[in-house]
């Protein structure tokens, strides 16, 4: 059986083997609305995250948190990112 640390997921650190000659392409996965992304930074901002998965700057972003009410990140707040995490975005509310 393998452990977490020889696939990379160890405490939500980066990583993932290619099987390309025991190199180590290092990244993290995260799902934004649901669609994976990979993003090779330990930080993002909210409008990085939302630029990276092509979303409006009006869209207001989620970081979902189990168990607990999601957390919303503001474009200029920064994210230490962990693989696995979900964001969601919410388009802007029209009135009228």
């Amino acid at each position: 059986m393998e452990s977490d640390k020889q696939n990379g997921e160890e405490g939500g650190k980066p990583g993932h083997d290619d099987g390309d000659n025991g190199k180590k392409r290092e990244y993290f996965e995260i799902f934004v609305d649901d669609v994976r992304h990979e993003v090779q930074q330990e930080q993002l901002t909210g409008a990085q995250i939302k630029a990276l998965a092509g979303k409006p700057a009006a869209y207001q972003l989620f970081l979902e948190r189990p168990g607990h009410p999601d957390q919303l990140i503001d474009d200029a707040q920064t994210v230490t990112i962990k693989s696995g995490e979900h964001f969601h975005t919410i388009p802007p509310a029209q009135f009228g």
